[in-house]
């Protein structure tokens, strides 16, 4: 049928794609050094990571990871292999990675990546609902948020502010969210968050009722 035929041809054409990859793989490795290298299976990664075969893609990156030097390059790797965990909620890809990450900032990573790393150690607290620590992490990640990668800055600010109405005290909601310049910059676009029912209210205030209405039921 033409469902078949069809997709006989996006097998072919994906085929090829491959075969490209692998080539020029070969030619770095015949001809060329270890960056060449590294960048030539990583660009066979990413394919595979755009097409969404994610478990390809991670044994792909894993190998380019395997030929890197430096502690941010292998983290820039780990961190392309934690989307994919993320994405498929695998929490034990997820931790192991995290902890490979850590163990690299130590031996001599950036603060940029580190700050990255934040990002990605508060996601993964979400995941296991350990909803007080992913709220440190990603409330301390607002001011230096570079990680686009994975979400947006109002993304961030979302689940900083809902993770800390659920599990900080509210002294600390009062220092870290209701008085920091950039959650209040961000936070009348977001939805659940902005003040449509409280007009007549200042930010602070507004932010402090919401926080009352969520965190109250939930904390003993």
């Amino acid at each position: 049928g033409i469902n078949a035929e069809y997709m006989g041809i996006v097998i072919n054409r994906m085929a090829e794609e491959i075969k490209k990859l692998d080539d020029k793989i070969e030619d770095a490795k015949k001809n060329y050094g270890d960056i060449e290298i590294r960048d030539a299976i990583l660009e066979k990664a990413k394919w595979y990571h755009q097409h969404k075969d994610y478990e390809n893609a991670r044994k792909t990156y894993q190998s380019a990871y395997e030929v890197t030097t430096g502690s941010s390059k292998k983290m820039d790797i780990l961190f392309e292999i934690l989307l994919i965990a993320i994405d498929i909620q695998n929490l034990d890809l997820i931790r192991d990675n995290i902890e490979k990450c850590k163990k690299l900032f130590e031996e001599g990573g950036d603060w940029e990546h580190k700050n990255r790393l934040k990002v990605y150690d508060g996601i993964y607290n979400i995941l296991i609902r350990n909803f007080k620590e992913a709220a440190n992490l990603l409330i301390d990640s607002v001011s230096t948020f570079t990680c686009t990668d994975i979400f947006s800055f109002k993304e961030l600010v979302f689940y900083a502010v809902l993770t800390s109405m659920v599990a900080l005290d509210r002294t600390v909601i009062r220092q870290k969210v209701i008085h920091s310049p950039e959650i209040l910059s961000e936070i009348r676009d977001i939805p659940f968050l902005k003040p449509v029912s409280y007009p007549h209210l200042t930010l602070p205030t507004i932010l402090l009722v919401q926080i009352s209405v969520v965190a109250v039921p939930l904390k003993k």
